[in-house]
């Protein structure tokens, strides 16, 4: 099973199944003029969040999302160096980071539940 780490979502996951995770790791701050005053929290998880997210669930392999495409400062700006730092933390908690490079795709499998 492949999940995404939103919150809506991993209610209704079975945690015994998921053995890849697909996590959000830019960890934007994010400053709209219609919105004000704005939040000063991220809008995202951090990498280092996402990476124990995916541990938290039990994820072999975690493939960090929503980073380095977005960056629009003032009004979206991102958590500097994600990927290097989900990459550092799921390696630390055993996971193994996939990186997949902006508009590449790759293709989960499946695995076999225990």
């Amino acid at each position: 099973m492949v999940t995404h780490l939103h919150t809506d979502h991993t209610d209704h996951a079975d945690p015994v199944a998921i053995r890849k995770a697909l996590a959000p790791v830019n960890g934007p701050v994010v400053e709209l003029p219609h919105l004000q005053p704005p939040s000063p929290f991220n809008a995202a998880t951090l990498p280092e969040e996402a990476a124990v997210a995916a541990h938290i669930l039990g994820a072999r392999i975690a493939v960090p999302l929503h980073y380095g495409t977005l960056n629009k400062a003032p009004i979206y700006v991102e958590t500097p160096r994600a990927v290097e730092r989900f990459e550092q933390r799921a390696r630390e908690l055993g996971i193994a980071p996939l990186v997949v490079p902006y508009g590449e795709w790759f293709e989960p499998s499946v695995a076999p539940v225990r």
